[in-house]
């Protein structure tokens, strides 16, 4: 019962709390100015939308390397949710219309295309300050919860070191099939299994522990291999977040901006807005 409640409900909602946190990053990552480079689909085709203050405005990078230019100050026409994604993975069906009165069709997720939609409408404004130095690109959700699980595993760790008992407990038991000790302090009152050198150690010794606080109150874990497993679980997380924010993201979201540059932009396939309208007798309408 409980694993189906985890599975059905639970797990759906953080993945679904995870999408729309990832998607309102891009979104403050975009009104900062940072490159934000959105995975999505122009026209059936997969790529990436760059946009990127290295590039002269927006435009979309395939996975063949063929970059299409999006311009700005457009319209969004209509928004559908795609039949074949359910939440939250389901994706949005966006026509834009370019100011040349060309219709674009992307497809993409439901925050996204929000986001999106608006931005592309939005007017170009020209830049009279100076450029500002160019910010790092919005950092990928996965260094994020990298650094953020680091954090959690530091606090944690810090959590046992300063609030629980050092004390010296007693080998009550060894079992050399697992690695691990039963052990007993506060006069044998309380007793718990730990991680122990179970070729040095025998019963009778004393090993130093720490005792646990709460909410693990009655639990303990050795000083030595606990604590080194955990300082290179946390270090491993801080250094894979570190460097796919610092080193990774911006290295590859380079690499698209070159492969960018170097394709001549194409330009958007499809059907001018006079022609729409003199084959539908007026202008399309608009739905969400």
């Amino acid at each position: 019962m409980i694993a189906s409640f985890v599975g059905l409900v639970v797990i759906p909602m953080v993945i679904a709390g995870l999408a729309r946190w990832a998607a309102a990053r891009r979104r403050r990552g975009l009104a900062a100015g940072r490159a934000v480079h959105f995975r999505c689909r122009l026209d059936g085709h997969k790529g990436r939308l760059l946009v990127d203050a290295r590039l002269d405005g927006p435009v979309f990078l395939d996975r063949s390397g063929n970059v299409t230019a999006l311009p700005r100050g457009g319209e969004a026409l209509d928004a559908t949710v795609s039949t074949n994604g359910r939440p939250p993975f389901e994706k949005v069906n966006l026509r834009y219309r370019t100011p040349e009165g060309q219709v674009l069709r992307l497809r993409l997720a439901t925050h996204d295309a929000r986001t999106l939609g608006a931005w592309l409408g939005e007017q170009t404004r020209p830049v009279s300050a100076p450029a500002r130095r160019l910010l790092l690109p919005a950092a990928p959700p996965w260094a994020v919860l990298a650094l953020a699980a680091s954090l959690f595993v530091g606090l944690a760790t810090a959590d046992v070191a300063l609030l629980g008992k050092h004390t010296a407990a007693e080998v009550v038991r060894v079992d050399r099939d697992d690695d691990s000790c039963t052990v007993g302090w506060d006069g044998g009152a309380q007793r718990a299994t730990v991680d122990c050198d179970t070729t040095d150690v025998r019963s009778g010794d004393r090993i130093p522990i720490i005792a646990l606080p709460w909410p693990f109150l009655g639990e303990g874990v050795d000083t030595r291999i606990t604590l080194s497993v955990v300082a290179v679980l946390g270090g491993g997380l801080g250094l894979l977040g570190l460097g796919g924010a610092l080193v990774v993201n911006p290295l590859a979201c380079a690499r698209r901006v070159r492969l960018a540059r170097r394709a001549r932009p194409a330009i958007p396939l499809g059907r001018p807005r006079a022609a729409r309208r003199a084959r539908t007798g007026g202008p399309p309408s608009m739905t969400t």
